[in-house]
């Protein structure tokens, strides 16, 4: 690394300092920092969402297992629909940004209220299990804080999933009447 007066003072800094060079946030601040960094993610990544449940509709078809809609009657594993046939993905992504807002944005609340729960718990979880971890087991080596790194995130995950497993349900419906729009 270079001895310039810049890298000796940041690499003195970051002996001295064994954490993260973020700031560190309280509960509360990790659940708001996970779940409005999710919705932001969420609605730049919407239009997409909808183009994506718009060709499973579409090629629904392909899929070999039995599938169970709403009405919780059986579809045939051959299936057409022509709810959304497009030629080509540009065709698609015109004529969705060519409906308005209102189309490119479907969807987006329902993924919202079930997103932003899991990724606020899940940091608040994380920061929390990662701490603790760190405490009972100080480290060691790059490898014990990869191992710290990976358990706490796999942990928080599992919690964060079963506490907000239930609001899964509410992003169900998306593309309408699904079992009206096939034919065998």
């Amino acid at each position: 690394m270079a001895t310039s007066p810049y890298f000796a003072s940041v690499r003195a800094q970051s002996s001295n300092n064994h954490g993260s060079t973020l700031p560190k946030l309280t509960s509360q601040g990790n659940l708001l920092a996970g779940a409005t960094a999710r919705v932001t993610v969420g609605l730049i990544l919407n239009p997409f969402s909808v183009l994506k449940a718009r060709y499973e509709v579409r090629f629904i078809a392909l899929n070999p297992i039995p599938i169970f809609c709403m009405c919780l009657t059986p579809l045939p594993r051959v299936m057409q629909s022509n709810l959304y046939a497009y030629p080509s993905f540009s065709n698609a992504f015109g004529s969705l940004i060519r409906a308005g807002p209102s189309e490119l944005f479907r969807g987006f609340l329902p993924s919202a209220l079930r997103d932003a729960p899991y990724a606020g718990l899940f940091i608040v979880f994380y920061e929390g299990i990662k701490q603790e971890t760190a405490r009972l087991f100080p480290s060691a080596s790059t490898a014990h804080t990869a191992g710290v790194h990976s358990f706490s995130a796999a942990t928080a995950g599992a919690i964060a999933t079963m506490a907000t497993h239930p609001f899964d349900l509410v992003k169900v419906g998306f593309p309408g009447d699904l079992c009206s729009s096939y034919k065998a």
